[in-house]
């Protein structure tokens, strides 16, 4: 059982590494401009990625790269960005 665990995790870590590899290429080659990202996370909202660039700057991105969002991503439970 653990053994199946642990290979679960791999897959999906590796799936997800892969996801933010293409995200970086894809956002790099149509924004050239764009500081390095330097960290992709997902956001509780779903589809939607916190893309941290060089400087820590924070933009909001769809798994395909083709919005890019600028600006503070509000949990109105929460009441925190």
């Amino acid at each position: 059982m653990q053994a199946f665990t642990a290979t679960c995790l791999i897959l999906c870590s590796s799936s997800m590494w892969a996801q933010d590899a293409n995200l970086k290429k894809t956002l790099s080659e149509r924004l050239p401009s764009l500081p390095k990202i330097e960290e992709i996370s997902k956001t509780p909202m779903p589809g939607v990625f916190e893309i941290r660039v060089q400087g820590n700057e924070i933009f909001y991105t769809d798994a395909k790269g083709d919005f890019l969002i600028q600006g503070a991503l509000i949990d109105t439970k929460q009441k925190r960005n």
